[in-house]
């Protein structure tokens, strides 16, 4: 994604802790609840609350961010879990090791989002759950953003969706106005 792209969420960080709060997101709570924890992967996961959340529920949580500001946080905030600074277009994830894997407002160019979104499929084991939770596409001059219908993969059989309005009190730090999240099972 490139250092000047680093520095700039970095400097977000840096001026803004918490930029997008401390409570896990409700999509990925609402999505999540019924999946028996194990071991969960999230990445794009900031300050780590989505992770805390997770690990709170039973899971055993990597998280992975390319801003070192934001990696360096999450480990001061929750000690015992597992950070590392790394590109997600460029990280070599395991293979198979995953129950679970998610990514929440991980907002890149279709091409990157291509990359890492593989990588996370190919991190989960067969059986194993992927989560997605974005913004919805909004009117330009919006960045551009996947859409349910747009993630697909012939690894993964959709188990369910849903969608709402973008709660800017649970969630700030955010433009949107709607979001959504999706799951699936791995083949």
């Amino acid at each position: 994604m490139g250092t000047d792209h680093r520095e700039r969420w970095n400097e977000r960080y840096r001026a803004q802790p918490d930029r997008f709060g401390v409570q896990p997101s409700p999509l990925l709570r609402q999505l999540e609840q019924t999946l028996v924890p194990g071991e969960a992967l999230e990445l794009g996961c900031g300050e780590g609350r989505n992770c805390a959340f997770l690990a709170a529920r039973g899971w055993r949580v990597t998280g992975i961010d390319f801003s070192d500001v934001a990696v360096d946080r999450a480990r001061v905030n929750h000690p015992g879990l597992t950070f590392e600074c790394a590109d997600v277009t460029t990280l070599a994830t395991p293979t198979a090791r995953y129950d679970l894997g998610c990514v929440v407002y991980l907002h890149t160019s279709p091409e990157e989002r291509a990359v890492w979104f593989d990588g996370l499929i190919q991190a989960v084991r067969p059986g194993g759950h992927v989560i997605y939770v974005g913004h919805a596409p909004g009117e330009p001059p919006e960045p551009e953003r996947p859409t349910r219908q747009t993630l697909v993969h012939d690894m993964l059989v959709e188990v369910g969706w849903t969608e709402s309005a973008h709660d800017r009190d649970t969630e700030p730090g955010h433009r949107a106005r709607a979001d959504f999240g999706v799951i699936w099972r791995r083949r």
